[in-house]
């Protein structure tokens, strides 16, 4: 069973949509978060259905590659979270510019480069740092502080703080996380816009 719920908000003319699934129930022996996952987006999210299949298709090459290098399988971690940034002129598709996958254990930052020369157009994948230190006095502290509260599942102050300090460029991005339970994965899914943070020592998420 799959129940959601839906909230849309508009600011500086900016719509976004948060959709929130609370409970995945699934045969206990499908302990994997792809599948679970590709439910979830069919379900609820209102994206074409290529888009969705480009998502799916690059974390699993991203799993993949991890597991290959490590030996560990994100794909059946007992939590995950997903963040893909995705600037502005993509229109119905899924094209984004970089992104981050981690748990408690293992952590993966990307970005994307596309050569639109070529029929079909190629990607490739580039990694980066995870996270690259927040200072003063012109550092922007936004990926920083929403990487902490998506891992406290602190998703309420992750919207309010996107929606109050919108960079108003018209990117987004897509916020996954998950909790595997005996009857499949919990996941919560929402879109954020951008925004910005400047370096603050007071900043109460810093």
């Amino acid at each position: 069973m799959v129940y959601s719920k839906w909230l849309s908000f508009v600011g500086s003319g900016i719509q976004f949509v948060t959709v929130v699934v609370l409970s995945l129930s699934m045969p206990a022996q499908a302990q994997q978060f792809l599948p679970d996952y590709k439910r979830v987006l069919r379900r609820t999210t209102p994206t074409p259905r290529r888009a969705q299949q480009a998502e799916l298709t690059l974390l699993s090459e991203l799993f993949t590659a991890h597991q290959r290098q490590t030996g560990r399988s994100f794909n059946e971690a007992d939590t995950i979270h997903i963040l893909t940034e995705t600037p502005s002129e993509i229109t119905g598709g899924y094209a984004p510019y970089s992104g981050m996958v981690w748990n408690s254990v293992d952590t993966v930052a990307f970005t994307l480069e596309y050569d639109v020369t070529k029929r079909p157009a190629t990607r490739t994948v580039q990694y980066q740092p995870f996270l690259v230190p927040c200072q003063p006095p012109m550092s922007d502290c936004s990926r920083q502080v929403l990487v902490r509260l998506v891992a406290g599942q602190r998703f309420e102050a992750a919207r309010q703080l996107a929606h109050n300090n919108q960079a108003l460029d018209g990117s987004y991005t897509q916020v996954a996380s998950a909790t595997k339970t005996p009857k499949g994965y919990r996941i919560v899914s929402f879109t954020l816009p951008a925004f910005m943070l400047p370096f603050t020592d007071k900043h109460q998420y810093r």
